[in-house]
């Protein structure tokens, strides 16, 4: 599994870093997000790269977890 960790970045950072992991061929993602809006983005890019994926939220992040 890839961590992409993108506490602390605005976007689009942390969607071209889970696009970059896409295009490397990475299926297993784990990405950390403390942003909303961030995690909004994200998924909308898996769910159109056809990522299935699941969504946990901690008390000051999100945690995406795809599975190829």
């Amino acid at each position: 599994m890839v961590t992409i960790d993108a506490r602390g970045l605005s976007c689009p950072i942390p969607v071209l870093k889970t696009k970059q992991a896409v295009k490397d061929g990475k299926k297993d993602l784990e990405i950390i997000s403390d942003s909303s809006a961030s995690m909004e983005n994200i998924l909308k890019y898996l769910k159109a790269a056809g990522y299935s994926f699941t969504v946990t939220e901690t008390e000051d992040d999100y945690i995406i977890r795809t599975k190829g």
